[in-house]
């Protein structure tokens, strides 16, 4: 048996699949609640022989550090969302304590200083973007400590999922869950070694293609896509193509049973 396990994105709750679950009406489904709303829902055992999971946004993080599974579903899913740290290319000179010796502070300057690519003009970028993403985050949960409501009412909006405002119960929001994993957000998680597929949206503004592309581009098992004018909401956005992008990529693995590691 296939079971597959849902899991949204930051700020939703499980209705986000409303609009996609009728494709997998024929599948054992189960959809987590990360209780955003105080509404969690875990699921508990998963035996089942093959487990697909697929998450949206956030959920895709939350799914790899919490459970094992097959095969593996992003939905402008990401595992670092700032993208690459700026770390990585300025000397760590936090680790050169004070009290050093000049010749035990040089070493370590050198020591750190190998861990760090040649120069490369393309960096600069990458650390400009890093440090408008974290500047991007930091404000947002900044709107969210003065007017919680009104900031994920925007966020829908922005996300491009203006129906679910509506529909959605602002007044239980737990709002110490939703600054919690503003911390989760500033983190890079591992992806295991399954066969993966990362769908993009070519007008996502919460996580642009680029971002996707610095995320998951170095992994041979794992196969990037795109889905047009779907905003940061696939899934919710263009149901019928996504369903039919996930099922495309799960029928061309080999009896939908094996693990290859090539999807090229």
């Amino acid at each position: 048996m296939t079971h597959f396990v849902f899991c949204h994105g930051f700020g939703f709750n499980a209705s986000f699949w409303e609009r996609i679950a009728p494709y997998f009406s024929q599948e054992k489904c189960s959809f987590i609640d990360l209780g955003y709303f105080n509404n969690r829902v875990d699921i508990q055992c998963l035996q089942e022989q093959r487990i697909v999971a697929i998450g949206h946004s956030i959920g895709l993080s939350k799914l790899i550090s919490t459970y094992s599974f097959d095969y593996l579903i992003g939905l402008n899913g990401f595992i670092n969302f700032l993208g690459s740290d700026l770390a990585i290319y300025t000397a760590d000179t936090s680790k050169v304590d004070r009290k050093m010796s000049g010749e035990l502070a040089q070493r370590t300057l050198v020591r750190e200083h190998k861990r760090i690519p040649k120069f490369d003009a393309s960096n600069l970028e990458v650390s400009a973007v890093y440090q408008k993403r974290l500047k991007e985050l930091k404000a947002l949960r900044s709107s969210f400590l003065k007017d919680a409501k009104t900031t994920l009412r925007n966020f829908y909006s922005r996300c491009g999922t203006p129906e679910l405002i509506e529909c959605t119960d602002f007044s239980k929001l737990d709002l110490d869950l939703i600054l919690s994993d503003f911390d989760w957000l500033q983190k890079e998680y591992k992806l295991p070694e399954v066969p993966t597929l990362i769908l993009s949206s070519d007008d996502d503004m919460v996580l642009p293609h680029t971002i996707t592309s610095d995320n998951f581009s170095n992994h041979p098992h794992i196969k990037i896509d795109s889905i047009t004018n779907a905003g940061h909401a696939l899934g919710f956005k263009k149901p019928l193509e996504v369903y039919e992008k996930i099922m495309s990529f799960l029928n061309r693995l080999t009896n939908f049973d094996d693990k290859i590691t090539n999807l090229d």
